[in-house]
């Protein structure tokens, strides 16, 4: 439990701690060395383990950095706001329901 909590505290503090302990990729191996390292998962748990879950995970963590860095994020984020500018609550929702829905 006292990992799971310290990978939690790592992953909210990310943005002050990132100059000490790197990215949330670096911050994800925390609970792997700590579970492998003290035994808790054996050699076997490791060779079964579902790496390609793993690769997804971390290609969603590179492609929103790339997003963010190349200024992608900030141009959407505008548009959306100059879309949905003067509408009510209800509408934004229902807008975003069916973007969701359809995706």
């Amino acid at each position: 439990v006292g990992v799971c909590v310290v990978t939690m505290a790592l992953w909210c503090g990310n943005t002050w701690l990132q100059p000490f302990v790197g990215g949330m990729g670096i911050t994800a191996l925390v609970p792997m060395v700590a579970f492998f390292g003290f035994g808790v998962l054996s050699k076997e748990d490791f060779e079964s383990f579902p790496w390609s879950v793993v690769m997804l995970a971390m290609g969603g963590i590179v492609l929103g950095d790339a997003v963010h860095s190349s200024g992608l994020l900030h141009w959407m984020a505008h548009q959306v706001e100059a879309t949905v500018q003067g509408l009510s609550v209800w509408h934004v929702l229902l807008m975003f329901g069916a973007v969701i829905g359809v995706v």
